[in-house]
This record gives structure tokens, sequence and C-alpha cells, in this order.
């Protein structure tokens, strides 16, 4: 194995977090690593995948694919500096998650890729934390869609950080004052 898969700051890296996860790909052999954390989250076959790039695209939400493939694609052929791209991946549980996506290419002297490493970052794992009392009131007066308070909870709670957050500050306008601190 290629010492890019095999040292210590790729375990450093790769096991920092539960909702970042880590990859790196030898583009000469088409071999790639992937953290553990990355592994059990969507159920990947293993750390060590051939042909990543057909594994992962099966992961990816059919709506989302054209425009992570136009992304990749301009990273792979050198006319985008790195992959940044913002999509719905499909986890072990078949839930789809709202991840961000960022990685680079280094190239060798000639012009050819070499290694492409980045990070994924389940933007659902950064959830909003409300009170009870305060999260009651904010689905009855925003009136999110589901048939009780624990569905309402599980829209919220699922949406990307930004939306949930801006949710929450618009919400606080319609929450009475003796509530705004609750």
């Amino acid at each position: 194995m290629s010492d890019i898969f095999n040292n210590e700051l790729f375990e450093a890296f790769a096991s920092a977090s539960d909702n970042v996860f880590i990859y790196v790909c030898d583009m000469k052999t088409n071999i790639s690593r992937w953290s553990k954390a990355s592994v059990e989250y969507f159920g990947l076959s293993g750390e060590y995948l051939e042909d990543a790039a057909t594994i992962w695209e099966q992961h990816i939400h059919p709506d989302d694919r054209a425009l992570y493939n136009e992304d990749i694609s301009g990273v792979f052929s050198g006319t985008k500096p790195r992959h940044e791209c913002q999509y719905r991946a499909r986890n072990r549980m078949g839930e789809y998650v709202w991840v961000e996506c960022k990685g680079s290419v280094i190239w060798d002297d000639a012009g050819n890729p070499i290694i492409f490493a980045g990070l994924m970052t389940r933007l659902d794992g950064q959830k909003i934390s409300i009170s009870a009392s305060a999260g009651a009131l904010l689905f009855q007066r925003m009136q999110i869609p589901g048939r009780g308070l624990s569905q309402s909870w599980n829209t919220l709670w699922n949406m990307p950080r930004q939306t949930a957050g801006e949710i929450w500050y618009f919400s606080l306008l319609k929450l009475p004052e003796n509530m705004k601190g609750v």
C-alpha cells in the first residue's frame, strides 16, 4: 500500500470527528482509503476501495448526481482548483443526509493527477439545540408539516444546519417576549 494511506497524519485526521469523513485516493492505482467513520456511517465495503468514484456515486441522491459529476469532472480535468459541492448522500440505513464535500488534486511535474484527497462534512451532524417548550411553540407557530411534535422535530432536526438555523432565528421573531429566554 502507498504511504499516503498508511501514515499517522491520515489516522489523526480520520479519527478527529464522527461528522467529518476523510478520504484519499491514489489516482495512479485508483485505490482509495476512507476513514473508519465513513465506512461505518455510509455502509462502505471497507476502508480501502478500488474505483471508489463508481461506488460513491451510488450513494449520491439521483437528483444530485449531475451537480456532483459536473463539479468533480472540473476538478479532475484541472479547470476547477478544488472540489466543493453540497449534495445528499445515502447512509447505511438508507437515509439521504446532506453533506458538504471538499477536496483537491495534487499533480505531478508532467501535469498528471497523482492524489485526490479531501473531506466530507455531514451537515445534519451540526444540529441545533432548543428546549422542549420553546420547540413546541416553535412548531406550533411555524406550522412545520407533520402530524405531531415528533415528526415536526425530525423535520427540523434533519435539515441542513443553515436552514434549521434560519427557521430558529425567524421563529424568535414570532415568540412572545416571555418565551424568548426558554
